[in-house]
């Protein structure tokens, strides 16, 4: 919270505007897990209809944030 409050002058970061990213060329995948302390499953939803173009969001249950960045041999069980 330190950080940025340093950096933008308040305790949360300000929103960053994704809808104005041209995406219409590039298909989207997104993947969460119910239990990500980082990415909450909320507002992975909320980007998955907020970008233009995402092709499929799954939500796997008991999966966390580690499970994706830390263990990249489970995306072989996905």
């Amino acid at each position: 919270m330190e950080k940025n409050i340093e950096e933008y002058g308040r305790s949360v970061n300000p929103m960053f505007p994704i809808h104005n990213i041209d995406l219409s060329n590039v298909p989207i995948y997104l993947f969460g897990g119910d239990d990500d302390l980082y990415s909450a499953p909320e507002d992975v939803e909320w980007i998955s209809t907020t970008l233009s173009n995402v092709k499929n969001y799954t939500s796997y249950p008991g999966f966390d944030h580690y499970t994706f960045t830390g263990m990249p041999e489970n995306a072989l069980h996905i």
